[in-house]
């Protein structure tokens, strides 16, 4: 990438996963001139074996990188938030994609916009909140605030997966479609607790018992803290 900016700012790019023939017709301190083609994407195996795509990034410092004309185009959650953030400013301030395809994507289960550290304002809130007696789990080391839940794993805001052994939702798996329609057909119909009588319950108790034991003549309903 090159250098540029206005009011004395300047800032660096990095296009990463291109076609590597393109660094041929450029040379240190070249000018683009705006609507010039600057160069053209990578396909497998060239490009590292991504599919094509173009990684754009902007950078306010390149550290010892700029006489190798290298800077990491990743890192760990934890360094983004202690280190790079300052130096990585969001790329969308020059891409200027419209921020709904960053919610569309986030509706289709990919964490497309730029991640958030929402934690410590999100614990603040709930101890502000919430009864003390409720724990968190992986306190004191660090609390992990979720993003969504997909089968059997649960997911940070980064995109990093952890495999769900505590979430009674986990026996079938998070957002599994075959509980999420029938939820969503009797949330519309009916949703109250067992003080009232209504014949879902029973059947549900009986469908329960029939899977369980052959012996099993009744059943006792309790709320999970760990299910909702």
């Amino acid at each position: 990438g090159g250098g540029g900016g206005s009011n004395n700012t300047t800032f660096y790019t990095l296009y990463g996963h291109l076609d590597a023939r393109c660094l041929r017709r450029w040379r240190v301190g070249d000018t683009v001139a705006r609507g010039h083609p600057l160069a053209r994407i990578g396909a497998p195996p060239r490009n590292g074996d991504w599919p094509p795509h173009v990684h754009f990034q902007i950078m306010t410092d390149i550290l010892d990188g700029i006489d190798k004309g290298e800077f990491p185009g990743v890192c760990r959650p934890s360094q983004f938030f202690t280190v790079f953030r300052e130096l990585v400013p969001d790329a969308n301030l020059i891409v200027n994609i419209d921020r709904i395809a960053f919610d569309r994507a986030a509706a289709r289960g990919a964490c497309a916009a730029p991640p958030v550290d929402d934690t410590a304002a999100i614990l603040a809130e709930r101890r502000r909140t919430m009864s003390s007696t409720l724990s968190i789990s992986y306190m004191p080391r660090g609390a992990i605030r979720f993003h969504r839940g997909r089968q059997q794993y649960l997911f940070d805001a980064f995109g990093n997966s952890y495999l769900d052994c505590v979430n009674n939702v986990a026996h079938v798996g998070h957002q599994c479609s075959t509980v999420v329609k029938a939820a969503v057909q009797q949330f519309a119909v009916l949703n109250t607790n067992t003080r009232y009588l209504y014949p879902q319950l029973p059947h549900l108790t009986t469908m329960l018992c029939g899977e369980l034991s052959s012996s099993m003549g009744g059943s006792s309903s309790s709320s999970s803290s760990s299910g909702g």
